[in-house]
């Protein structure tokens, strides 16, 4: 184990956490402003151990891998895995670190977002991982016991979670965007839920499922009811034919279309802009 240099600042607090089978217990916390380019590897812990970056830069290595981090981000050195890390030359970080175990320690680690694989989080939204690792602090230099930091560990996981759910389901809804912006562009062409998975790398199932739930219908029934849509419009406002209509909304057999637009709209293409003359005649003036 080897670490580097003198340290701006260094505060350690032990907080004697003697019950290890409980749900969650804090062993150690502690505060650290670096010097620049100080280190720290490459070693292996005893315990899971997770650092926040409050300001600075620096680089985290796990496993073979290389991760440039920044303020708000939050990574964890887990049990018996060598890491090393070091601190930025120009902007040297500034990080709190907090030694835990317990029962429920390796479901809070994953539902935060942690993995062997990805051992970095990123903690910013709302500010929440500065706030909460601060407060860590502040019950840490009053002598509190262990309880304040436990329920602020629990907190920071907690909002960790929630972050992560958060950005998931915004992916997903771009996901869904992306999706449409794709049909609206190409709804005149020969397309299918294939290829649309393919445009965004996506597994088809998964995306076929991931947008069912988020707007409640199908992607191949938003496809027909979109062109049909058009098909509809173009009935109404234009004296095209029935087999143009049909070729413009990316139908190349006029009888397909045909058979498809009266079993979604109970009429065929010619009875419905009969229909929208005779309603649009009416309504003139007499």
């Amino acid at each position: 184990m080897v670490e580097s240099g003198p340290l701006y600042v260094f505060m350690l607090y032990s907080v004697n956490y003697e019950n290890r089978h409980a749900d969650l217990g804090v062993i150690t916390f502690g505060n650290q402003a670096c010097a620049p380019g100080h280190y720290y590897g490459y070693a292996i812990r005893e315990n899971n151990l997770m650092h926040y970056i409050h300001s600075g830069r620096g680089v985290f290595i796990c496993s073979g891998r290389s991760f440039r981090l920044c303020a708000g981000q939050a990574f964890l050195i887990h049990p018996g895995i060598p890491t090393y890390y070091q601190a930025d030359e120009a902007e040297p970080w500034e990080y709190s670190w907090v030694s835990f175990c317990g029962g429920m320690a390796d479901s809070l680690i994953s539902n935060a977002g942690f993995s062997f694989d990805e051992p970095v989080i990123d903690a910013s939204r709302r500010g929440y991982g500065n706030r909460l690792f601060r407060a860590m602090d502040a019950y840490s230099r009053a002598g509190s016991d262990n309880t304040g930091i436990v329920g602020l560990l629990m907190c920071f996981f907690f909002e960790a979670a929630q972050a992560g759910v958060d950005s998931k389901t915004h992916q997903k809804a771009g996901y869904v965007d992306r999706i449409m912006q794709y049909v609206t562009a190409e709804y005149s062409h020969r397309i299918s839920v294939s290829e649309i998975a393919a445009s965004l790398n996506l597994d088809r199932s998964y995306m076929s499922d991931m947008f069912r739930r988020r707007t409640g219908v199908c992607l191949q029934d938003y496809i027909i009811n979109f062109r049909l849509d058009k098909a509809r419009n173009l009935l109404e406002e234009t004296d095209l034919s029935i087999k143009d209509i049909a070729f413009s909304v990316g139908y190349q057999d006029q009888l397909g279309f045909s058979k498809i637009f009266r079993s979604r709209s109970g009429l065929s293409p010619t009875a419905f802009r009969a229909a929208c003359k005779s309603a649009q005649s009416a309504a003139l003036p007499q």
